[in-house]
């Protein structure tokens, strides 16, 4: 097996030859002949309790590492490079698997590994960066010792799948470090971004998507480009950048829409942005934990009591608060994407969730974010001018064309809307009452907690 770029960006796998019995199928997150995450959650931690869309778990927090080194360093709080430097420091593990700037090669990032605690201060912080893992496991399966690995949760469900079928790596992989995700992004987007900041593509060597700019909020987060040659632009805000408001979509695998896990349910633990107005006004960010592991809740509760963590215990439907724009996407848009592909007689995979059609107004959300999807898949390589340079502009004009369907038109907006919300109404009011949705109660996220328009989804 293979794993390389395709025209689109998106890393992808090639088998030379067919595999015995169909392993990879027993593996892959998104196989209708693989558990989903219920059956691994349940069988990793059925006797924790169960929250909606949370899945299993010991204890939720919302905090930061108190030490700037994690910090400022880290995506968010700090929490999960905090964690992994306890996880060596206590020698639980032998290696730390995480995602750093990629050294050589075609990748901006890739996974790397760590033996010291003091090599985590100097990684990466959030990549939206496609990364493999077949280098990875490559390593774990040549060298033996007690392994963590941070993962997004499509990742963390394949590697508990492929524990089940290689005892190697369910020997060696003690923790599985989830990270709570929105959606994976192709290397276009990356390099979209530093074309708008003045740094052709195939001039670049790599990104920072997380640099911390004192005095905006949280979730502005800061885009450098770094060339080839050694330069490196000023911090800009990504979401003054095209493509840089995650609730468009843009540059989005189209797995993830098929996606209904967001926060890593699979995992030993699960650490995320704390997505919420009480926290997002601090530049160096806040984390929202969810506990699942004895060991990993051990070190938090010590880290508290000696005041290297600043953390308070939440319910979980804090957590779900502080992510409700991507639960909302994977659920109810999900049931959308659904019902709409089932009608046009296309394949989907099983899922959590069953078809069902939203409200008008969300409908119209949901399905501009698949043409949003769709349409930028090649707006980069479109962008490029008769000499092969890639020119603004003609990116600018693209993602123009595609931000109108974000409006729809007046006559549509005054009259036809509403038309078609009291006939929604109408509906669910029809229906009201407890669904449930294959095997689990009502996987719809709560409609009225918090906001979610289209054009300010908050969904990192």
């Amino acid at each position: 097996m293979t794993v390389d770029f395709n025209d689109e960006g998106q890393l992808m796998a090639s088998y030379r030859l067919p595999t015995a019995g169909g392993e990879e199928n027993k593996v892959c997150p998104f196989s209708d002949d693989a558990p989903n995450e219920d059956h691994i959650a349940d069988r990793l931690y059925g006797e924790l309790a169960r929250a909606e869309f949370v899945g299993p778990y010991r204890q939720c927090y919302v905090g930061h590492a108190v030490s700037d080194d994690y910090r400022k360093h880290g995506s968010s709080g700090g929490l999960g490079r905090w964690l992994n430097a306890q996880l060596l420091a206590q020698r639980e593990v032998d290696y730390v698997i995480h995602v750093e700037s990629a050294t050589e090669g075609d990748r901006y990032f890739d996974y790397t590994i760590s033996t010291e605690p003091e090599e985590l201060l100097t990684t990466a912080r959030s990549a939206y960066y496609p990364v493999s893992m077949d280098r990875a496991l490559a390593f774990i399966l040549e060298n033996p010792g007690r392994y963590a690995i941070t993962a997004v949760p499509c990742f963390a469900t394949a590697l508990r799948n492929l524990a089940e079928q290689n005892p190697v790596i369910a020997e060696r992989v003690k923790f599985v470090i989830g990270i709570i995700c929105g959606h994976l992004k192709t290397v276009n987007f990356a390099k979209a971004l530093a074309l708008q900041v003045g740094v052709q593509p195939d001039d670049l060597a790599t990104v920072e998507f997380r640099h911390k700019i004192s005095g905006l909020r949280a979730n502005e987060k800061g885009f450098v480009a770094f060339t080839k040659n050694g330069e490196r632009t000023e911090p800009v805000n990504t979401r003054s950048l095209l493509g840089g408001d995650w609730g468009h979509g843009f540059f989005k695998y189209k797995a993830c829409d098929y996606c209904d896990d967001v926060i890593a349910e699979t995992a030993d633990i699960a650490i995320g942005d704390a997505w919420l107005p009480k926290y997002m006004k601090d530049s160096r960010g806040y984390s929202v934990v969810v506990a699942r592991h004895p060991i990993l809740e051990k070190m938090i509760q010590a880290g508290m009591a000696d005041g290297s963590l600043a953390l308070e215990e939440v319910d979980p439907e804090v957590v779900v608060r502080s992510q409700l724009g991507g639960i909302r996407h994977r659920n109810e848009g999900l049931a959308q994407r659904l019902i709409d592909d089932h009608s046009a007689g296309k394949f989907t995979p099983k899922k959590r969730v069953e078809p069902a059609s939203a409200s008008s107004d969300r409908r119209y959300i949901y399905r501009f974010r698949v043409q949003s999807r769709e349409r930028t898949r090649f707006a980069l390589q479109n962008s490029r001018d008769r000499d092969g340079n890639y020119q603004k502009q003609l990116f600018v004009d693209q993602v123009e064309d595609i931000l109108r369907l974000a409006n729809p038109p007046l006559m549509s907006r005054l009259v036809i809307g509403p038309l078609r919300h009291m006939a929604d109404e109408a509906r669910r009011l029809a229906s009201i009452g407890r669904r449930r949705v294959k095997g689990r109660i009502n996987r719809q996220p709560p409609r009225g907690v918090g906001s979610d328009p289209l054009v300010r989804h908050r969904a990192e």
